[in-house]
């Protein structure tokens, strides 16, 4: 009996785990789907509001990771500690990047880099949508598979 209740457990542990492995990639998503957003959001600013990037930066992204790092950008350089820890090397120095050159050019200069990175972020979101299509169902998949496998040799 104990030997069931053990395999049950462990089953959930691992589908769990796994769970939490495929979830870098839905974070991934979802946080260069708000800085797309926080992207976009200057964009119109820079058209019409004229508002200042720290002003901007207050708003909510839907991100929660998100709004704390860009309330913490200095927007001198970013800092590539200071990047969430689930973003690919090339994903942090595209942030890194990205706000680096932030305010830092004419307008019709400005303009022209914000569209420039709104073709990328686009890019990644799709990028990033697309794989996760794929690989949200396989990290659960793998850690139960795992789990009835331990299970299957604890009996």
């Amino acid at each position: 009996m104990t030997v069931v209740i053990l395999g049950i457990l462990i089953t959930a542990l691992t589908t769990w785990i796994g769970k939490k492995i495929s979830d870098k990639y839905i974070y991934q998503e979802k946080f260069l789907n708000a800085l797309n957003t926080f992207n976009g959001e200057l964009i119109r600013n820079l058209a019409f509001r004229h508002d200042s990037i720290a002003k901007i930066r207050n708003k909510d992204f839907h991100f929660s990771d998100f709004n704390d790092f860009v309330s913490r950008v200095d927007f001198d350089g970013v800092i590539a500690s200071g990047c969430p820890k689930y973003l690919d090397k090339d994903q942090r120095d595209a942030v890194i990047s990205y706000f680096s050159g932030l305010g830092r050019n004419s307008l019709s200069a400005e303009k022209n880099f914000l569209e420039e990175y709104k073709v990328v972020f686009d890019d990644a979101v799709e990028k990033l949508r697309a794989r996760n299509v794929k690989i949200k169902p396989l990290g659960i998949k793998i850690g139960f598979a795992i789990g009835i496998i331990i299970f299957i040799l604890l009996l």
